[in-house]
């Protein structure tokens, strides 16, 4: 069985996961995860703000110019 940090080294997705779980976020006080999602965003040229509610929002084109816009993914939810 491998280790966590092989697994870290060989997949960006498990990598990006535990970034963003090492970092402490109770609830209603995520802000910090917020403040990562967005800087990593940022370090894509990712368009990505946060709207009224806290949530995070992201544009990302279709790869395919010729596709029209589906729709758009919220990374959390306030209730």
């Amino acid at each position: 069985m491998e280790n966590i940090n092989e697994l870290r080294k060989e997949y960006k997705e498990i990598d990006l996961f535990c970034t963003l779980a090492e970092i402490p976020s109770p609830s209603l006080h995520e802000d910090n995860v917020i403040k990562k999602i967005l800087e990593i965003f940022a370090a894509s040229n990712i368009k990505a703000w946060t709207d009224n509610y806290g949530n995070v929002r992201a544009e990302i084109p279709a790869s395919d110019k010729t596709k029209k816009q589906i729709g758009r993914a919220s990374c959390r939810e306030r209730v």
